[in-house]
């Protein structure tokens, strides 16, 4: 999704793309041309945008992708490519673990597994039957930080896990391991955290989801090169919203007309 990005578009172009960038929430700023644009809007328009829409034959050079705001390029270490420069790790081939294999955590496994993980492990309150389905395995916690290359959390936030993944549990994972957190900001500690990746006992982190959220801007977090952090966007589609949307009106309509509604809770 690109809610609230800004795209730019060098030219006129059919009218189905600009839709369903649009339709996506995004802004866009069209050239509104069917020539070449010049230089100098090229220029002006790419400031502060987050995607350029543009043509083979426009010029993208690096006085272009200067005026972009890439943040490589702000910081000065945009330049040549290089082999070994912003490498990260591929999903083949490697162990992804799932702390909570519910609804969600189940989505998340179905949909790794295209992407051809040598194996999925597990861990829940109690092993579930349709685990099955996608083949993955039940683990004990600590098998589970000690096996996998990647790590989802998809749990909710109870006593149990709570600041589960903390300095302890660091330490038991893989040195080249990341944490992708898109569960509760409290299963983990963000000090320990933010230690293990400055000490290199993991490799990365994906938070989505933080504790306070949002994170103060100047939370070391949100500075730490090998951490990205997402402001809770994880149901930021516009299938996801229409249906809770939909959900919350037809439950609306259920008391209404004496029905039970979706979801209830006792």
């Amino acid at each position: 999704m690109c809610v609230q990005r800004k795209v730019f578009v060098t030219r006129k172009v059919p009218q189905p793309g600009i839709e369903l960038l649009e339709g996506a929430g995004c802004n866009v700023e069209l050239w509104d041309s069917d020539e070449a644009i010049p230089r100098e809007e090229l220029i002006r328009g790419i400031s502060g945008a987050h995607a350029l829409f543009c043509m083979l034959t426009d010029t993208i050079d690096g006085k272009v992708l200067d005026a972009a705001g890439v943040q490589a390029v702000k910081d000065g270490q945009w330049g040549k490519w290089k082999p070994m420069w912003l490498c990260g790790m591929e999903l083949a081939q490697k162990t992804v673990g799932i702390l909570g294999l519910g609804r969600i955590g189940f989505g998340v496994a179905r949909r790794l597994k295209p992407f051809g993980v040598k194996k999925i492990v597990y861990h829940d309150v109690c092993r579930v039957g349709y685990a099955d389905d996608i083949g993955a395995s039940f683990v004990e916690f600590d098998k589970l930080l000690i096996e996998s290359d990647v790590i989802c959390i998809c749990c909710n936030l109870t006593p149990q896990t709570k600041q589960r993944f903390n300095k302890s549990a660091f330490k038991k994972m893989k040195r080249h391991a990341i944490l992708v957190n898109s569960g509760r900001g409290g299963v983990i500690k963000h000090d320990d955290l933010l230690e293990a990746l400055t000490s290199g006992e993991i490799a990365a982190a994906g938070l989505d989801v933080t504790e306070p959220e949002p994170l103060p801007a100047d939370h070391p977090l949100v500075h730490q090169p090998n951490c990205i952090v997402l402001p809770h966007m994880g149901s930021n589609t516009w299938d996801s919203r229409n249906s809770m949307s939909e959900t919350t009106a037809n439950n609306i309509l259920s008391v209404f007309n004496d029905q039970t509604a979706t979801g209830l809770v006792q």
